[in-house]
């Protein structure tokens, strides 16, 4: 006969009435007990080697792939480099195209991949 996982009110045993009478303030307590987490900057030669080495953008879609990861728009990515917003979008889809993705959104996690 399989074994059974316990229900959640015995699984919290004699705490469940205190664990559901103040959620907020047990998630407080876990999130004041958690290590604060930094964010650690990734070097800019190895996001532009990966980019190069192993998706094959040309130097100019590496330039813009690295702005669009530090949160830069399509018009300001335009304005920084002195090129019209198409030419940026253009780049863009072949910076889609070249890394298989469905959303440059999705380019920083891609590049943690890769690493």
């Amino acid at each position: 006969m399989p074994q059974t996982q316990p229900s959640t009110l015995t699984a919290f045993g004699s705490n469940y009435p205190s664990a559901v009478a103040t959620p907020d303030q047990n998630l407080r307590s876990q999130l004041a007990a958690a290590p604060a987490l930094t964010a650690v900057p990734v070097p800019q030669q190895s996001v532009q080697s990966i980019l190069e080495a192993d998706f094959g953008l040309t130097p100019r879609e590496v330039e813009i792939a690295v702005l669009l990861t530090d949160g830069l728009s399509y018009r300001e990515i335009a304005e920084q480099l002195n090129i019209s917003f198409h030419t940026v979008n253009s780049h863009v889809n072949a910076i889609r195209s070249k890394t298989g993705l469905s959303s440059v959104r999705r380019l920083p996690a891609l590049l943690r991949q890769a690493r």
